[in-house]
């Protein structure tokens, strides 16, 4: 399987420094550049995407199902497997207060956010996803849209890195 990974649109919350997690946050208005860059080098590629998998947060689904429309690909697979962090009772918080009063965010892939869940629980699930596609697409070119913290968590697993400084 080869397996190209993107990440959503990018949100008011991102460009705001707030934590979204599981939450949503509206796109920016310039969210089509970013998706249309990605577009075009897809296109320059001649890649031909057979699937298109993405978390089941409003963003991934959206930004997965621009991509299929795009690559005539008439079904998106959505799955919580592929979903960000549950950054918990963080969620909405901003990530400059989040980084002053939690010293193991970001720093700590096992320190489980309260209500919510570690960065590795995260990393587990979405590798453990990732390989069943491989398994039942092993030919096909996959596309999964996803978030930052899913595509750092899958880096660090197939490339063998440490997960606390990266």
């Amino acid at each position: 399987m080869r397996i190209i990974v993107v990440r959503h649109y990018k949100t008011t919350s991102n460009e705001t420094g707030k934590i979204i997690g599981w939450g949503d946050s509206p796109p920016v208005k310039e969210w089509r550049q970013d998706i249309n860059f990605v577009n075009d080098v897809l296109a320059r590629s001649k890649v031909q995407i057979k699937r298109i998998y993405t978390s089941k947060l409003r963003r991934a689904r959206n930004t997965g199902l621009f991509y299929a429309n795009f690559h005539n690909i008439h079904k998106v697979q959505h799955s919580v497997e592929l979903n960000e962090v549950d950054y918990g009772q963080m969620s909405k918080k901003s990530k400059s207060w989040v980084a002053q009063n939690i010293p193991e965010h970001k720093k700590d892939p096992d320190y489980q956010y309260p209500d919510g869940e570690s960065f590795r629980q995260m990393q587990k699930r979405s590798v453990a996803y990732v390989l069943e596609l491989a398994k039942k697409y092993p030919d096909d070119v996959i596309m999964i849209v996803v978030h930052a913290g899913v595509i750092r968590g899958l880096l660090c697993h197939f490339l063998a890195l440490d997960y606390a400084s990266n």
